[in-house]
């Protein structure tokens, strides 16, 4: 089950697709895994993928500073942090990563403002990977409280203005205008490299938050089948494609028979159970185009695509004869499982929309109904004298 999208390129022969066409969107199969779960094991990812770059950062600094500028005390400086950033492993370890990530975002800037203060000056620009700091905390303590983000983003700028200028020249080294020229244009390409990135990643966790909501919003979450608002909102833009391509739309209703039955005799556990049951049938038997759906309470529709009437009611055979022949197993009990079925093509009715062919199928499945249950019943127009 997609959403409609385009129907390009295609020949339907009973019921069957060829061509690349009936592009109709993303599936809603798949559950999703436990928010609780998701997320820490997200920021602990992300807070040891932080940590472990600050420290290999800090080892390469270490050795540039003591093999090309003989800064022993800036070497040391840089080595000491690296130890230091790995620490947030061990908190890790003992998944205190809230306290790992506020750990590791401290250090990082204590680290930054050291070494332009100490040793670099504000003429290389690090200072600036202290802008990047807002975008970290949102990204990493975005359920934190509001306080403490904005109290660290406040001793992130304080931090800034200290390196710009407090200046302490004891053990200062000594850098050549191109030498100077060169980090500060490196390290400020690379912070607004960072925020790009970042902002990137938000927007792009923003869209498949969307996704995902409006997957739960359109999704039934009994049977993981299309609800009633997806048909709504997806079944007369995927009649217009059809008539567009001169192509049919079958539409399938079935009504389970004595499912109240099923709840007074069984539990209602034992009704969701016959409902999922249901839901898997029809997924076995419908193509990737089709369009399943839960209706109602014990009321299931199937849209299908380029299918001919007498491909519909083939499919909607083999699934009664499927309900029928194989109960729904229940806590090893088997509970006999029929359907009465109703059929409407738009073949039919030509130039009625979604809303009327389902009016004809539901009649068509009260007719079944009164017919004796367990059987399809076929609305065809009446034909001109």
């Amino acid at each position: 089950m997609q959403d409609p999208q385009t129907i390009h390129n295609v020949h339907a022969t009973d019921g069957k697709l060829s061509g690349q066409s009936s592009t109709l969107g993303h599936s809603l199969h798949g559950l999703l895994q436990p928010a609780s779960a998701a997320r820490w094991r997200y920021q602990r990812r992300l807070c040891q993928s932080l940590a472990l770059i600050a420290s290999g950062v800090s080892i390469f600094y270490a050795l540039c500073l003591w093999l090309l500028f003989d800064s022993y005390d800036g070497a040391l400086f840089d080595f000491t942090f690296a130890g230091i950033h790995m620490l947030a492993f061990v908190l890790i370890q003992f998944r205190a990563y809230v306290y790992a990530t506020y750990w590791t975002l401290l250090v990082t800037a204590i680290q930054i403002t050291g070494g332009a203060v100490l040793f670099v000056g504000p003429e290389t620009g690090f200072q600036y990977y202290l802008l990047c700091l807002p975008a970290v905390i949102y990204l990493l303590l975005r359920e934190e409280p509001r306080h403490r983000k904005v109290l660290l983003m406040v001793l992130g700028t304080g931090m800034l203005f200290a390196c710009e200028f407090l200046l302490i020249k004891t053990f200062r080294i000594a850098f050549t205008p191109l030498e100077e020229g060169l980090m500060y244009f490196s390290n400020l390409t690379l912070v607004l490299l960072l925020n790009y990135l970042a902002i990137k990643f938000f927007a792009d966790e923003a869209l498949e938050a969307y996704s995902e909501q409006k997957q739960l919003v359109l999704q039934d979450s009994l049977t993981q089948l299309a609800n009633r608002r997806y048909v709504s909102l997806y079944g007369e833009r995927l009649l217009a494609l059809c008539r567009r391509y001169k192509h049919p739309l079958c539409v399938v209703l079935l009504d389970l028979d004595h499912f109240k039955l099923v709840n007074d005799r069984f539990g209602h556990a034992a009704g969701d159970a016959v409902l999922r049951h249901v839901a898997a049938c029809l997924q076995e038997h419908v193509r990737e185009p089709d369009i399943a759906a839960r209706y109602g309470g014990e009321e299931f529709l199937i849209l299908l695509p380029e299918t001919s009437l007498l491909s519909a009611e083939d499919i909607a055979e083999r699934i009664r004869a499927r309900l029928e022949s194989q109960p729904c197993m229940f806590e090893n009990r088997a509970i006999p499982v029929q359907a009465s079925f109703g059929i409407c093509c738009s073949e039919q009715e030509q130039n009625a929309d979604l809303d009327a062919l389902l009016q004809h199928t539901d009649a068509a499945l009260y007719r079944a109904k009164h017919a004796g249950r367990n059987c399809i019943v076929t609305h065809r127009a009446p034909v001109d004298a």
